[in-house]
């Protein structure tokens, strides 16, 4: 095992946030109207002065392109850190948010929100937002219930378990949105899929802060997550409340979860290739490997919206076809290695 060193953790920090900065830079620039980089470090700086009426370019850089950079950036940071967190908690590597039902529960939490509609953006915001924490929270609870024996989560049936309770939370929400609104049905799948939309700066600001605190309390337990994967006796006898940090992680990652489904519908498999990769370069020690998901999942997914965008534009894909695409052969070739070492 790799000695984790101050001076190894600084290194793969700044690498990975000089990456994603410059991934951010690039987006910014792509689109339907490529800005050039000279213009945008301009419009970025508030140096920019438009050449004439019809010059569109700051408008699209601060209204447009980087609300849905940020979103992106959150969204993506998010799943990879809640991936790692629940593939160290449940001790199964193939854990993640969207194949093992979570980001369901939270999607179902958001359609039966918005069965009652609430007049005030504010009110319906919280309400859509308490929803989606409650759905993620109730779908954890099940899996643990359907994967467990005698209080302890069972390896071999969880993602059995996730792929069952996902597929049926699927169908019911499929079912409510076709019943009650037949005509949103269109736009109910394209965000089931995940989509990455313009956001309103307000809604940023509501969400940033909570999704911030939320990923600085996870990394903050880097160190009580690595000894997790030992098991949790083993945790107990190192001095690791093994069901408090079990409870109150889960607790915090539904949280963050439904903050991200409610505005960017099911995004999947970002939670699992970015720590299995990460882990494949900088090792498992989860003090670093937190942080490096968090910045790995906004540098992934950034780079997945902005192929979605450009890829066949004008036409715009959803951003879980190009995650999914990418995603959806590595799951595949972790299962039968998994599968491999089984049957050895």
């Amino acid at each position: 095992m790799t000695i984790l060193t101050r001076r190894r953790t600084v290194a793969t920090l700044s690498g990975l946030g000089g990456l994603l900065v410059l991934t951010a830079l690039v987006a910014l620039r792509l689109g339907a109207e490529p800005i050039p980089f000279e213009r945008l470090v301009a419009i970025l700086t508030g140096w920019y002065t438009p050449a004439s009426a019809s010059d569109m370019s700051e408008t699209i850089v601060l209204q447009v392109r980087a609300p849905r950079v940020v979103l992106a950036g959150l969204v993506g940071a998010t799943l990879g850190l809640t991936g790692a967190v629940l593939q160290s908690i449940l001790r199964n590597p193939l854990a993640e948010p969207h194949l093992i039902g979570v980001s369901s529960g939270a999607a179902l939490g958001v359609i039966l929100a918005g069965l009652w509609p609430i007049e005030h953006a504010l009110a319906g915001a919280t309400a859509t937002w308490s929803f989606a924490f409650a759905g993620g929270v109730c779908a954890l609870i099940a899996l643990h219930r359907l994967s467990s024996v005698n209080g302890r989560i069972r390896p071999e049936t969880l993602v059995l378990a996730g792929v069952v309770l996902n597929g049926t939370l699927s169908a019911v929400i499929l079912f409510l949105t076709s019943y009650i609104d037949p005509a949103r049905v269109f736009g109910r799948v394209v965000w089931l899929m995940g989509n990455i939309s313009s956001v309103e700066p307000g809604t940023l600001g509501l969400i940033g802060p909570v999704l911030a605190a939320g990923m600085g309390w996870l990394c903050l337990q880097g160190r009580s997550l690595t000894v997790m994967t030992l098991g949790a006796d083993t945790a107990h006898a190192l001095g690791i409340r093994a069901e408090t940090l079990t409870r109150s992680s889960l607790v915090v990652s539904a949280l963050m979860l439904g903050l991200a489904v409610s505005v960017s519908g099911m995004i999947g498999f970002v939670g699992i290739l970015t720590p299995h990769i990460l882990r494949r370069v900088i090792g498992s020690d989860y003090r670093l490997l937190l942080p490096a998901s968090t910045l790995g999942g906004a540098f992934f997914l950034i780079v997945a919206d902005t192929v979605a965008r450009v890829a066949l534009a004008p036409t715009e894909l959803p951003v879980g076809v190009i995650t999914a695409l990418c995603g959806g052969p590595f799951f595949l070739w972790l299962l039968a290695k998994q599968r491999k070492l089984v049957t050895a």
